[in-house]
């Protein structure tokens, strides 16, 4: 079942499943360098398949709007939305899920006041986050890896611009907006497109600021292979309730 947040095609939501009795509501946040249409909230159909059978807890999968069309901070006001919107029609915690932009976008969010400039909204209750094969500092990214930043630029107007959207990366420190959620990172040391130096120096500013966070890698696939991993899986399984 579809449903949508806003007027574009992109602000929809896939309900796997959905019950506002229900006491526990796990979200998916799709990657895809901001910008890929072929990856969208099917990406996460086998793990909502899979979860549907182990738990009886509401799955959402969203889309949002992609680069060029928009820039920062429109993906990241878009996923705000999509989750004020479930939020409201779905009551209770969260537990949200962001793949690779997705991972980026799912840490912006902890921030979002003061990254995406939204006002008002109400307080979303984050029982947990899972960061998958994600971006968490933009600048060390481009310094890794400097192709990458012909989709960079496509997302963002300036260098200024994404070195402010992300929290590792800030010139100041601020502490997480409201209640700081549990924070399980994952990792595929099989990952082709994004290394593993990219979750350590998540890992360190977990560390630093002293958030309750529990970091996992192991051989789990391809950039695009990880969310679809029974292992992993199990991982998000296990940190329900954390």
């Amino acid at each position: 079942m579809l449903e949508t947040y806003g007027s574009h095609p992109l602000q929809s939501i896939k309900v796997f499943k959905g019950d506002p009795s229900n006491n526990l509501s796990i979200v998916f946040i799709h990657g895809g360098g901001w910008r890929d249409p072929n990856n969208t909230y099917d990406d996460f159909e086998p793990m909502c398949n899979y979860f549907k059978t182990r738990t009886n807890h509401n799955l959402f999968s969203i889309n949002y709007r992609l680069s060029p069309e928009v820039k920062h901070p429109t993906h990241l006001q878009d996923v705000w939305a999509a989750l004020q919107y479930i939020a409201k029609k779905y009551p209770g915690p969260m537990l949200i899920v962001g793949h690779s932009v997705g991972a980026t976008l799912l840490l912006e969010l902890l921030n979002v006041r003061s990254i995406a400039g939204v006002t008002g909204g109400e307080e979303l209750k984050i029982q947990s986050i899972v960061l998958i094969d994600g971006i968490y500092h933009i600048p060390e990214l481009i310094e890794e890896y400097p192709s990458y930043n012909s989709f960079v630029s496509e997302a963002f107007d300036s260098e200024e611009s994404y070195t402010q959207a992300l929290q590792v990366s800030w010139t100041n420190s601020l502490p997480f907006e409201g209640e700081p959620p549990h924070i399980l990172v994952i990792f595929s040391l099989q990952d082709e497109l994004i290394s593993v130096r990219q979750t350590e120096i998540l890992e360190k500013y977990l560390k630093q600021i002293g958030a309750n966070h529990q970091v996992a890698k192991g051989n789990w696939g391809l950039h695009e292979e990880v969310y679809k991993n029974q292992e992993v899986y199990e991982l998000l399984l296990a940190n329900i309730g954390k």
